[in-house]
C-alpha cells in the first residue's frame, strides 16, 4: 500500500467549510483510531500513576463524543472541565518515555479541545481537529501501513459528511467502517484490556465504552450524559472510585432506576445537587423561545480595575504585538500562528473592559496548542516548516502571559 500524507490545507479547508460539529466529529473519531495505543504508557509507567493518567483521557474521549452526539445537552456533558483534566493528563503522559503513548494522548487531547472552542471559534476548532488528526499519524509513524489505514478512515468520515451526512449520525458508525482494523491498533487494544482486567479498579466500564465506539452505537443518552456530569471531586479520586460510580450508575440504569449521586436523583441539568459555577467572562448559551443564542458574560468590575489584572492585560497585548511584528514577514509560513496572533491582538489591543474574552481565550488556546506541537515537531511530522528559535522564544513567552492574564 502506498504512503500517503495528509495534506494541512486542504484538510483545514474542509473542516471549515463544515458546520462546526464535523470538526469535532472528525478529530474525536481520529484519536478514538488511536486510543488503544495509550497501552504504551501503562508499559512505561506501572500502577496507579499510568491509570491517573489514562482515566482523564477517556474521559475527555467521552466528554468530545457525546458534545457530537448530544449536542443540547453540553451543559451536562461538562466538556471544558473534561478539557482541563484532559489537558494535565496529556502534560503527565508527554513526559512518559514512549512517543507513541505522547502521540495518542495528544490527540485526544485536541479533540477535547476542539469540542470546548469549535462552538464558538470555528477556526479555532477546526485548527485543533487538524492538529489532532495530524497527531494520530504522528503515533503511527512505525508503521505505514497503519497510517494509510488511518487516512482511508478518515477519507471514508468525510465521505460520509459529503453525501449529506451529518455529525451526529457520523458519530455512531463504526470506528473504521467496518473494516479491518489495523494489526498495531488491534494488539495494542487486547493488551490494554487484559491490563484493565487484572487493575480490579472497574475498568469495565471504559472497555465496554470503547467497545461501543469501535462497532458503532449511539449509546444510551441518559446513562451517557451521567457519566460526564460526575461531580469533579469523584473525578480527582481515581479510577478506583470514578470507575465505581459509574460502575454502579450502569447496575441502575439496568435496574430502570432513577439514575442517582449520593442521597439525591439526577435532575434536569444538575448531578447530585451540584451548583454550577458562577458564569465567567466570555459567552454562554441560552435557551430563548425554545433555541440557543449565544449571550455575552462581561469581565466582572473588580476584575476590570484590579491593578494587577490591568497589568497583565498589558503584558498579554504587548507580547502578541511582539510576536505579531516578528511573524510579519514569516506569515506565509506560517499561516495558522499568524492567523490566531491577529485574531487574538483583535481581541486584546482595547481597554480591559471591553476585551473580547471568548476569541482570546479562544486564540490563546490555539497559540498554545502551536507551541506544543512545534515543540514535539521533528523531520518525520507533518507540519511543514519548523519553527524557528526566535519566533519558539516569543511564542512561549506570549503562551506564558497569556497564561498568567487567563
Amino acid at each position: 500500500m502506498a504512503k500517503r500524507k495528509l495534506n494541512k490545507d486542504e484538510l483545514t479547508a474542509w473542516l471549515e467549510d463544515q458546520p462546526p460539529q464535523v470538526s469535532v466529529a472528525i478529530a474525536t473519531r481520529s484519536a478514538l483510531r488511536v486510543l488503544p495505543l495509550l497501552n504504551k504508557a501503562l508499559n512505561r509507567k506501572k500502577g496507579e500513576r499510568a491509570q491517573n493518567i489514562i482515566l482523564p483521557l477517556f474521559r475527555g474521549s467521552a466528554a468530545s463524543w457525546a458534545t457530537v452526539q448530544f449536542p443540547d445537552r453540553s451543559k451536562e456533558i461538562r466538556v471544558s472541565r473534561a478539557f482541563i483534566a484532559t489537558a494535565e493528563a496529556f502534560n503527565a503522559a508527554s513526559k512518559v518515555n514512549s512517543a507513541v503513548a505522547g502521540h495518542a494522548a495528544s490527540a485526544i487531547y485536541e479533540a477535547a479541545n476542539s469540542a470546548s472552542t469549535t462552538f464558538n471559534t470555528p477556526d479555532a476548532g477546526a485548527a485543533a481537529a487538524y492538529l489532532g488528526v495530524s497527531a494520530t499519524m504522528s503515533a503511527n509513524m512505525s508503521s505505514p501501513t497503519s497510517r494509510a489505514e488511518l487516512t482511508d478512515a478518515l477519507e471514508e468520515d468525510r465521505s460520509f459528511i459529503t453525501k449529506d451526512g451529518n455529525a451526529a449520525d457520523l458519530a455512531r458508525q463504526p470506528l473504521w467502517h467496518n473494516k479491518r482494523i489495523p494489526d498495531v491498533i488491534s494488539l495494542n487494544w487486547k493488551e490494554l484490556n487484559s491490563t484493565f482486567l487484572h487493575q480490579m479498579s472497574n475498568w469495565e466500564v471504559w472497555t465496554a465504552w470503547y467497545e461501543a465506539r469501535l462497532k458503532g452505537s449511539s449509546g444510551m443518552e441518559d446513562l451517557e450524559i451521567a457519566r460526564l456530569a460526575l461531580p469533579e471531586e469523584i473525578w480527582m479520586q481515581g479510577p478506583k472510585v470514578a470507575n465505581a460510580e459509574i460502575k454502579r450508575l450502569e447496575e441502575e440504569f439496568r435496574d430502570g432506576k432513577p439514575l442517582t449521586w449520593g442521597e439525591t436523583a439526577w435532575g434536569e441539568g444538575v448531578w447530585g445537587g451540584e451548583s454550577e459555577p458562577s458564569p465567567e467572562p466570555g459567552m454562554r448559551a441560552e435557551v430563548v423561545d425554545g433555541e440557543l443564542e449565544l449571550r455575552r458574560v462581561n469581565v466582572p468590575d473588580e476584575e476590570v480595575s484590579d491593578p494587577l489584572q490591568q497589568s497583565l492585560h498589558q503584558l498579554a497585548l504587548d507580547r502578541a504585538k511582539e510576536l505579531f511584528s516578528a511573524l510579519h514577514q514569516k506569515r506565509n509560513y506560517y499561516p495558522e500562528i499568524y492567523k490566531a496572533v491577529s485574531g487574538y491582538l483583535s481581541a486584546v489591543d482595547c481597554p480591559l473592559s471591553e476585551v473580547n474574552v471568548t476569541t482570546a481565550w479562544s486564540d490563546g488556546s490555539a497559540l498554545m496548542d502551536f507551541s506544543e506541537a512545534y515543540k514535539r515537531q521533528d523531520s518525520n511530522q507533518t507540519l511543514s516548516e519548523p519553527l524557528e528559535p526566535g519566533l519558539q522564544g516569543l511564542l512561549s513567552s506570549f503562551v506564558n502571559d497569556h497564561s498568567g492574564f487567563f
